[in-house]
């Protein structure tokens, strides 16, 4: 696997593409099931919540620019934390993992292959994800660049064909099963968005982290659109008429559709997309799960451990038995788990890791002030001294020793020199040249720093290097007039 930075584009449609799969394979269904006729409805204000949940973490994460969860993890609490929170999303992306895998793969048992043991198919799915991964991750997220629009067409042109045998009074009663189950234990239904767990993972990883924001809100936007459309065509089309136990209900609606004699099996093509989908998604979701393992361990070669990775998502999967297992973890453990590690867990971290900064910050002015404070107190002991012994050695020419002394005084001024590259050092040197009485001076390096010189995880980076070896330090460039000071 390359470390090659992301692209926005490619950070969009990884993050889009991890929801959608979700919502093609169950979980647009599970709305409906539990919503009733309020599901369009939930799935507005579920959207609106994701939205929010987004800002407030983009918000939080403002202070960590470019930097991942395990990063801020090791901020607030060291080692331990990074790793125990390493451990714990591992864990859930392995879950959600052979979740995905098992329903794919009945889908495709169940459609094409019903005579082909399920243990084939599903190995098949681990050794093309295998394949793709040692081809780098560069042609992982660039198939899932081609892959989104082809999925969000899909569930337009879906919606579209299936217009003329929708019946718009499935929506009634407009409440479902009431308000509180629509505002309040709809709200629930936010476990859509998978892509928000894998949130705080992806800052590390773009190259232009200060688009973060932006990525994350395109994302969930997009996710929105197809969750509206996907449940829409559902609950129009079927109702509440279609059994729990039926799957894969969007596919089921591509065989009503008609577009004349020239297009036919359009359900193939739909489901040839949502493989298409799947794969590069199970593969990113690989790639995430053994970058966090590495940067917990610090191990370097990562082939054994993608190996071992593979089998162990094969052998979990080969665990889930019977369907009713299946619906309770996807509806009722996968619920939870995101709410509680998804969004709960990081929430909690950025806020300690943001108030540790801010006192941390705090307590670097204050030992500054009280630094230059000192100082200056130590210039007025010493100028008061020698203002005491001129006076006592005055005898005809008292005016001028004091003169001499005032002069003095006048040039015992503070120098505050500074270098900051996010702006946090600058306000801690404006701060003590305040409190001090002195005078601002900014060194500039002769050649600017840019986000990945800053870098620190990247051992390739300027800063790495340059503590490596300080002779690969440049110098640093501006001048000072003392001719006044």
């Amino acid at each position: 696997m390359d470390n090659s930075k992301l692209e926005n584009i490619e950070a969009i449609a990884f993050l889009t593409l991890i929801s959608i799969n979700g919502m093609v394979l169950s979980t647009s269904q599970a709305i409906i099931r539990t919503c009733s006729s309020a599901s369009l409805i939930t799935s507005f204000i579920v959207s609106l919540l994701a939205i929010v949940v987004v800002l407030i973490l983009s918000l939080f994460a403002k202070n960590f620019s470019g930097k991942s969860l395990l990063d801020i993890s090791d901020f607030l609490g060291g080692k331990i934390l990074k790793f125990s929170v390493g451990i714990i999303f591992i864990v859930y992306f392995t879950f959600r993992a052979s979740l995905f895998l098992k329903k794919i793969c009945d889908c495709l048992q169940t459609i094409y292959y019903p005579m082909t043991n399920i243990i084939f198919i599903s190995l098949l799915f681990c050794i093309a994800t295998g394949i793709v991964i040692f081809l780098g991750n560069n042609c992982i997220f660039k198939t899932a660049v081609l892959v989104l629009p082809l999925m969000l067409a899909s569930v337009v042109l879906i919606f579209v064909g299936n217009g003329k045998n929708f019946d718009f009074t499935n929506i009634f009663p407009i409440w479902g099963n009431g308000i509180t189950s629509t505002f309040l234990s709809g709200l629930s239904n936010i476990y859509v968005f998978y892509g928000l767990a894998y949130l705080l993972f992806v800052p590390q990883k773009l190259k232009h982290p200060e688009n973060f924001k932006k990525i994350c809100l395109i994302a969930i936007i997009l996710s929105s659109c197809f969750l509206l459309f996907s449940c829409g065509n559902i609950l129009f089309l079927f109702g509440e008429k279609f059994s729990n136990n039926e799957f894969f209900p969007l596919y089921i609606s591509v065989r009503s559709i008609e577009f004349g004699t020239f297009f036919q099996r359009l359900d193939s093509m739909f489901l040839l997309f949502c493989v298409l989908g799947f794969i590069p998604i199970f593969s990113i979701n690989v790639y995430i799960v053994i970058d966090i393992f590495k940067n917990i361990t610090n191990i370097s070669n990562e082939k054994p451990i993608i190996f071992a990775y593979l089998l162990s998502i094969f052998g979990i999967t080969m665990c889930y038995k019977l369907n009713s297992t299946i619906l309770f973890l996807e509806t009722t453990i996968s619920k939870s788990l995101l709410l509680i590690i998804g969004i709960l867990l990081p929430f909690l971290i950025l806020i300690f890791a943001n108030i540790k900064k801010k006192f941390m910050k705090k307590a670097i002015v204050m030992a500054g002030v009280l630094f230059a404070l000192t100082m200056t107190a130590g210039c007025g002991s010493q100028n008061q001294d020698h203002a005491a012994t001129a006076e006592s050695a005055v005898t005809e020419n008292e005016e001028e020793a004091l003169q001499d002394n005032e002069n003095t005084e006048k040039s015992s001024k503070v120098l505050v020199a500074y270098y900051s590259a996010t702006g946090n050092t600058k306000a801690a040197a404006e701060t003590i040249a305040d409190a001090a009485g002195g005078e601002l001076f900014e060194l500039q390096p002769a050649e600017a720093y840019t986000t990945e010189d800053l870098d620190y995880n990247d051992p390739e980076s300027r800063v790495c290097k340059e503590h490596a070896d300080p002779d690969q330090i440049q110098n640093w460039v501006g001048s000072l007039d003392l001719s006044e000071k």
